[in-house]
C-alpha cells in the first residue's frame, strides 16, 4: 500500500469490505454489483469483478445468478435501478441467503437515500465505494460506507484505487486500475505517482487509455456488457487505435468551439452549455467544460450553464460544492436543487424555471469567496 495516510487510516474499512463480499461469495448469496459508468467507476468495479468472479465461477454452475455488474448512467443510485435490484434480489432472501448490493463511485449522497431506504427495508448488505461528498445519513444506514471524505476534505483516492485495494484483500486484480482511475478523476500527483509506478505504465499512456474507456463507457451506457474488457486484454492496442483518432478529433473540435463561445469575466468563465452541445453525442456536457476549462491556466473556475443543470470545473479557487448548494437551497427553496460531486469538478441540478437564479446565486458566491483572486 501506497505511504497516504488516508488510505492507512481508511484499511479498517477496506478490510470490513472485502470480509462482507468473501461473506456473501461463501454463503452463495447474490451479488449485484453497481457503478458509476465512466473510467473510474468502471475501474473500481472491474478490479472487485477480477478476483471474485473465478471464485463464484467455481463454485456455480450458473454463476449468472449468484453475480451482476450494472453500470449507471446517473451520477446516483436510482430509485427504479433499486426496484430492479430487489426484484433479481428476491430468490435469494426466499432462501435465506442474504443478498450483497455493491455500489462504486456513487450511492453515497442525499438524492441516493430513497433507493437505499427501499433496499434496506428488505435483508439485503449494502456496500458503498466512493469518493464524492458524502451524507451523514446515508453513512449510518449502511453496512460498510468506505469513502476518504470520512478521513480528509478531498476525494484524491478515487473510488478506483479504493476497490482496488477492495480487491487486493481477495486476490490480485490488474495494477492498472488504481492508476487509471487516479489520471482519469486528476487525482493528487503523488498518489497517481504511487500508482503509475506500480502499473509500469507512463502517465501519458494511462491519459489516453482513460480517454478510450470513458469514450467506451458512453456508449455502452447502462449496457450490462464485457465489452469494456478489449481495453484491458489483448485487443487493448487495436481498439486504442481505433479509437484515439476519433475522440482526438472531437477533443479538438470542441477546443475551437469553446473558444469562440465561451464568455470570460475575469477568472470565472462560462458557456452556454445549451448553444454547443449535441444531445446525446459525445463529449458529454462534463467533458466540454473539462476542455474549455484546459484553454486557459492559472487560478479559475469553468461553468457550464446548460437549462437544468451547472457544471463546473476548478483550478486554485475557493469553491465548496457542499456550501454552494446550501446556499442555492437557502436562497431558491422552490429551485429543486441537488447534485454534488467534488470541490474542483461536478455538477448542480435545478429546475428550469430558476435558471437564471441560480447563475446569479453562482456569480455572488464566486465572488464573496474569492475577493482577492478575481482579476
Amino acid at each position: 500500500m501506497t505511504n497516504n495516510t488516508t488510505l492507512k487510516d481508511l484499511e479498517p474499512t477496506i478490510k470490513k469490505a472485502a470480509d462482507i463480499i468473501k461473506k456473501a461469495i461463501d454463503e452463495r448469496s447474490l451479488i449485484i454489483l453497481r457503478h458509476h459508468a465512466d473510467c473510474d467507476g468502471y475501474c473500481g468495479a472491474l478490479a472487485i469483478e477480477e478476483v471474485i468472479l473465478p471464485i463464484i465461477q467455481k463454485e456455480n454452475m450458473k454463476a449468472w445468478q449468484k453475480y451482476k455488474r450494472l453500470p449507471m448512467k446517473a451520477p446516483y443510485y436510482d430509485y427504479s435501478d433499486a426496484l430492479k435490484d430487489l426484484s433479481n434480489f428476491q430468490l435469494s432472501i426466499a432462501s435465506n441467503r442474504k443478498p450483497l448490493l455493491i455500489i462504486v463511485d456513487n450511492g453515497c449522497g442525499e438524492e441516493d437515500l430513497l433507493a437505499l431506504k427501499r433496499i434496506k427495508q428488505y435483508n439485503v448488505d449494502v456496500l458503498i465505494i466512493d469518493h464524492h461528498v458524502y451524507s451523514e445519513e446515508v453513512e449510518k444506514r449502511v453496512d460498510v460506507f468506505l469513502n476518504p471524505r470520512t478521513i480528509t476534505n478531498n476525494g484524491d483516492v478515487t473510488a478506483g484505487m479504493l476497490g482496488y485495494e477492495v480487491a487486493k484483500r481477495i486476490g490480485d486484480p490488474n495494477n492498472i486500475y488504481p492508476a487509471l482511475s487516479g489520471v482519469a478523476d486528476k487525482s493528487s500527483q503523488e498518489i497517481v505517482d504511487h500508482y503509475a509506478r506500480l502499473s509500469g505504465h507512463k502517465k501519458e499512456f494511462l491519459e489516453e487509455l482513460a480517454l478510450c474507456v470513458d469514450f467506451e463507457a458512453y456508449n455502452l451506457s447502462f449496457m450490462e456488457s464485457d465489452m469494456i474488457y478489449d481495453l484491458f486484454n489483448e485487443k487493448q492496442e487495436r481498439m486504442m487505435k481505433l479509437l484515439l483518432p476519433s475522440i482526438k478529433e472531437k477533443t479538438e473540435e470542441y477546443k475551437v468551439i469553446t473558444k469562440k463561445f465561451v464568455v470570460r469575466d475575469k477568472n470565472v468563465f462560462w458557456l452556454d452549455i445549451n448553444k454547443v452541445s449535441s444531445y446525446g453525442e459525445y463529449p458529454t456536457p462534463g467533458k466540454i467544460v473539462g476542455i474549455a476549462h484546459r484553454l486557459e491556466q492559472g487560478k479559475r473556475i469553468t461553468l457550464g450553464l446548460a437549462d437544468d443543470f451547472i457544471t463546473f470545473r476548478v483550478d486554485g479557487m475557493n469553491f465548496s460544492v457542499k456550501e454552494v448548494i446550501e446556499s442555492l437551497r437557502k436562497k431558491i427553496p422552490h429551485g429543486k436543487i441537488n447534485g454534488g460531486g467534488h470541490d474542483y469538478a461536478g455538477t448542480i441540478k435545478f429546475i428550469p424555471a430558476v435558471k437564471e437564479e441560480v447563475k446569479k446565486v453562482m456569480k455572488e458566491y464566486i465572488k464573496r469567496k474569492n475577493e482577492n483572486k478575481l482579476k
